[in-house]
């Protein structure tokens, strides 16, 4: 999917998907407990002008709970300026 903002060419966003289920599986989670969950990958990738993103999120989807653990992978670039590559965990704590 691409989207324009505004009248710009350079302001091109575009992603791509889908988002995948990949497994389902118990996932303990400390200090909340033990979960039934489904696990899923979520990619998307973007530019704006010369800025581009790119952005790989596993997800832990809890029936009646919601999100119970997930990773997030990002890589932000803007020519040889800006660069910043950072992976984040998240657990629920609680319920």
């Amino acid at each position: 999917m691409s989207v324009r903002t505004g009248g710009d060419p350079n302001q091109l966003l575009s992603f791509d998907g889908p988002d995948t289920v990949m497994s389902t599986r118990t996932v303990f989670v400390d200090p909340t407990g033990t979960f039934p969950a489904v696990l899923t990958r979520h990619h998307s990738t973007g530019s704006v002008g010369p800025a581009s993103v790119e952005d790989t999120s596993w997800v832990f989807f809890a029936p009646g709970v919601g999100i119970v653990a997930m990773v997030t992978q990002e890589d932000v670039a803007a020519f040889w300026i800006y660069h910043v590559d950072t992976t984040t965990g998240k657990v629920l704590v609680s319920q």
